[in-house]
């Protein structure tokens, strides 16, 4: 985890090497950053899984044109994935980093804006010993102090320390991904993380019943709305709120996803073969025209959804054996 300065009022970008710089990530909002206690705060949250790649950035600008409708001041990302001597910079908000030092992906990041905070110091016996990432910044709102933690727990680690309650004081909140789905929260699937509700349960009560009571407004859906588009890919939508999640897909996210793709599978029964769709050209427009009706209608070309499937007998069964 990177050190950070206690106060953190007048941050800018953090401190790096210029090696491996990340120029622009990310459209962000053109004015310049005003400090200030807002009246309403407003905070989003997001796995980026590796910030600086084709794809999570597309992601990030979506995150970033929410954050702007919205008037977000605070995102919080989990897995960001950048080396320590990676610059990050993203216009109209401030960078507040805490790196995996030892191993590669992890990492978090707060992007911060149009708010006055600091840092807040995170102990040892929780950073050291429980393959728990944690990062925490400071506000002010409603003239008292706000305790923000940004959280990462990887996989393949069970619970969580016991050491966490030592944050969880009156007027904190908690965001991140604790790798735990539950279907009560939308998962498929249930993971043991999930079930010890118990551990949960003793590890918040005390400081859950302390807590004054959360306000939420016809706004805070739509936020809730729009963020869920973002992560589970949903085009129905209210064209009003989400209309940036109704735009077309453009020849660059196109080319975006064909570079991330196994050209070298067998063709369909159309003949056409990866390596040709990775070199059509100009011809590639009206590819993107036939994906962006489909989008729109909801249906997909009927050859698209057909295969050609051969069965290759095993070769340790007999031929009459009706097992492939």
């Amino acid at each position: 985890m990177n050190k950070s300065p206690e106060d953190f009022h007048d941050a800018s970008l953090v401190a790096q090497s210029k090696k491996d710089l990340i120029p622009g990530l990310g459209r962000g909002p053109c004015p310049k950053n005003k400090l200030q206690s807002p009246k309403a705060l407003k905070i989003l949250q997001l796995n980026i899984n590796g910030i600086s790649t084709n794809g999570a950035i597309i992601k990030l600008d979506q995150i970033l044109d929410l954050a702007e409708t919205h008037r977000v001041q605070i995102i919080a990302l989990q897995e960001i994935e950048l080396k320590t001597s990676t610059s990050l910079k993203i216009k109209g908000y401030n960078i507040f980093r805490a790196d995996r030092q030892n191993n590669n992906g992890g990492g978090l990041v707060f992007l911060i804006r149009s708010i006055s905070y600091k840092s807040v110091n995170i102990s040892t016996s929780i950073l050291d010993n429980n393959n728990l990432e944690v990062q925490g910044i400071r506000v002010t709102w409603r003239e008292k102090p706000l305790n923000i933690f940004n959280l990462y727990k990887p996989s393949g680690f069970k619970g969580l320390p016991n050491e966490l309650q030592e944050l969880l004081i009156a007027g904190t909140i908690c965001i991140g991904d604790l790798k735990a789905k539950h279907s009560v929260w939308g998962s498929t699937s249930t993971n043991s993380r999930a079930q010890d509700d118990g551990q949960a349960a003793n590890m918040l009560g005390k400081h859950y019943q302390n807590v004054s009571r959360l306000y939420f407004t016809h706004k805070d859906r739509d936020v809730t709305i729009s963020a869920s588009y973002i992560v589970h890919g949903y085009h129905s939508s209210s064209q009003d709120e989400t209309s940036i999640f109704n735009k077309d897909f453009t020849t660059q996210e196109l080319e975006t996803a064909i570079s991330e793709t196994n050209l070298n599978k067998s063709p369909g029964p159309d003949g056409s073969h990866g390596q040709m769709i990775g070199n059509l050209g100009q011809r590639g427009n009206r590819l993107i025209e036939i994906i962006n009706e489909s989008w729109r209608i909801g249906q997909l070309p009927s050859d698209w959804r057909r295969a050609i499937v051969i069965p290759i007998r095993n070769p340790s069964k007999e031929a009459n054996s009706p097992k492939f």
